[in-house]
């Protein structure tokens, strides 16, 4: 797949297959880089439809969100924040992820990003119920702290 970007690098379908390589091998942070590279590339020459790379974005973004999720199972909460705002960053408009980054973020006392995280989940869900409830009651404590 890289001598065919090599060969052509206009190919589309080639860092297709790159990215879905990279990911299922666990090479997130190159398969995001390269994702990004197509996504430019399709910008300037369409040669493929937006929902493909959108799909590519949501399969990258869970991946990420899933190795947080087994990191935090296994008691690496610090390590697992980064992928948390991985996903969150990748996919910026899933309520899911920006609610466990705020919740990451909220068990490890970093409560500013606590705040913006479960800020951007309720943006996308207004009606997110825990994401509304430790949104509202880290405002209120910080509130008092700034007295």
């Amino acid at each position: 797949t890289k001598k065919a970007i090599a060969i052509h690098p206009l190919y589309h379908d080639a860092f297709v297959n790159l990215i879905i390589g990279y990911i299922r091998t666990g090479t997130l942070d190159t398969a995001e880089v390269v994702l990004n590279k197509l996504d430019n590339l399709n910008k300037r020459i369409v040669g493929l439809k937006v929902e493909r790379i959108e799909e590519l974005r949501d399969y990258l973004a869970s991946q990420y969100h899933l190795k947080a999720q087994r990191l935090t199972n296994n008691g690496k909460l610090a390590e697992a924040l980064f992928y948390y705002r991985k996903a969150a960053e990748v996919k910026p408009n899933k309520d899911l992820y920006w609610y466990d980054y705020g919740g990451a973020s909220y068990t490890l006392k970093d409560y500013k990003t606590a705040i913006y995280a479960w800020g951007n989940c309720l943006e996308i869900n207004p009606q997110h119920k825990e994401a509304r409830l430790g949104y509202d009651i880290l405002k209120k404590s910080m509130i008092n702290i700034n007295k």
